[in-house]
């Protein structure tokens, strides 16, 4: 893993279909601010680019309430346009 490299999660199309990919960004890159950590910003415009992280839900089952055993792969992921920033479920 190099720390020169900030590697971000986008929301793609892909032949009709919406998958995640990772995007390599080179921290020493001076087109963008990354003095936010939730967030990398393109300077010369006034919004964000790209968000470091991607919400998404995982299923965590405890029989004890104490030991948890969490699914490998997400429950709830990205999967279409309108979920670009992850996928939260407010009733969690």
């Amino acid at each position: 893993m190099n720390p020169e490299v900030l590697r971000v999660r986008v929301l793609k199309e892909i032949d009709g279909e919406y998958v995640v990919d990772v995007l390599d960004i080179d921290r020493n890159n001076s087109a963008y601010d990354f003095s936010d950590p939730r967030k990398v910003k393109q300077i010369d415009i006034d919004t964000y680019v790209f968000l470091t992280s991607m919400s998404h839900l995982r299923i965590a089952r405890s029989k004890n309430g104490v030991d948890f055993e969490v699914e490998e792969k997400p429950f709830l992921y990205p999967s279409n346009r309108y979920e670009g920033f992850g996928c939260e479920d407010p009733r969690i």
